[in-house]
């Protein structure tokens, strides 16, 4: 796996503020960059990627987690490519099938969930955020940012002095 290096980290309290970081990262990033998600069921990579498609000009009724199609499009400030790899778990054929680094060759934002389920190691920009929930608050989220590749890095840097 390719150094990831860590930039930041992060608490969430509810939904709607999953989304806000969501919608931050969304004002910040642009085409070629892809972003990965790690995170068990439910822990809000969705939520997460619906608050970037929005600060994107996609509208949040139209962003569903793509867990049978594999892949979603979607037209906006900058076009996205929204990939599910939770069905392909242990079948990396499968993911390679999916040519993925396409999205991102032909200039769109590509976001992933489960992205554990795949090999990244190819793209130039990669922001990682694993969200991982809290056993004692069920609406707490605690998420970690890292990123990986020159420009990756300086949008997790301005994220973080938009947070501080």
């Amino acid at each position: 796996m390719r150094k990831v290096n860590e930039v930041y980290k992060s608490l969430s309290l509810s939904e709607q503020n999953t989304a806000a970081l969501g919608k931050r990262i969304g004002n910040l990033i642009s085409p070629e960059i892809c972003v990965l998600f790690h995170g068990e069921l439910g822990s809000g990579k969705t939520v997460f990627i619906r608050g970037i498609c929005e600060a994107l000009g996609i509208a949040e009724k139209i962003v569903r987690s793509p867990s049978f199609t594999l892949v979603n499009e979607y037209k906006g400030i900058h076009p996205v490519a929204h990939a599910d790899l939770y069905r392909l778990e242990g079948n990396k054929n499968a993911v390679e099938s999916l040519s993925l680094n396409e999205y991102v060759d032909e200039g769109r934002i590509l976001l992933v969930e489960w992205a554990e389920n795949g090999d990244f190691d190819m793209m130039d920009d990669i922001i990682r955020i694993k969200i991982e929930t809290d056993s004692d608050n069920k609406d707490m989220r605690k998420l970690n940012f890292s990123a990986a590749g020159a420009r990756a890095e300086s949008i997790l840097a301005e994220f973080a002095r938009e947070q501080a």
